[in-house]
């Protein structure tokens, strides 16, 4: 299977997804938790304004003004003046709602969570397709780095090759990260030195014993 051809095929992938039942239901959730938000604003308002109001009064003492108008209308007088008492009240009901709306922000928050992930499933599930040839693409990949390893460990124990050392302790540095993470699975064989490599120094050995090398043909991993 085609690993470039496979991911060139995620856009229809995901356009088989049937997003539009996902899109609405959370932005039906988006919305109330913004309505329940403004609530909760305007609740936080009428509590500053009924602060400053109580914050008058205990200054001031009651609005004497207010209390004429209300003996001249022969109304209540309680009706035109702001009782402390009413005030907080009305503070205190205003908190307790407040608190019922941020209970209902959460609910619907889950609630938006819980659809967010329903969609990540369907993704999920529409690019399952994918799993195969990137692990194969994977496998391919640490194959080739442990040919690299073995090549890169026969010419630096045959011919001292520049770099082939520094090469050799950054692959092994990476295949033991890859390992540790899973990644570098341990079913992988162990990949034989390069023919060619070998042929070098089977035709060489002479050349290589006097120099004082010690070749390998063969490296266990």
């Amino acid at each position: 299977m085609d690993y470039h051809k496979e991911i060139a095929r995620i856009p229809a992938m995901l356009a088989r997804i049937d997003t539009e039942p996902h899109f609405t239901r959370m932005a039906e959730l988006r919305e109330q938790i913004a309505s329940e938000e403004a609530a909760i604003e305007r609740g936080r308002e009428r509590i500053d304004a009924i602060n400053k109001l109580k914050a008058e009064i205990e200054l001031n003492g009651p609005d004497g003004n207010a209390a004429a108008d209300a003996l001249r209308a022969d109304a209540d007088v309680l009706t035109f003046v702001k009782d402390i008492d009413k005030l907080e009240t009305e503070r205190v009901t205003i908190l307790a709602g407040i608190k019922k709306l941020n209970r209902k922000i959460d609910d619907l928050k889950h609630e938006l969570q819980d659809a967010s992930d329903k969609l990540k499933t369907d993704i999920s599930e529409a690019l399952l397709p994918l799993a195969q040839p990137l692990a194969q693409r994977i496998d391919d990949a640490a194959r080739e780095m442990l040919s690299a390893y073995v090549d890169a460990v026969a010419l630096a124990e045959a011919f001292n090759v520049e770099g082939t050392r520094e090469i050799e302790a950054t692959l092994l540095e990476s295949m033991t990260t890859l390992n540790a993470r899973h990644i570098l699975r341990q079913s992988l064989p162990s990949p034989e030195v390069s023919p060619k490599i070998v042929e070098a120094i089977t035709s060489h050995r002479n050349l290589i014993h006097e120099a004082r090398f010690i070749p390998r043909t063969s490296v266990k991993l």
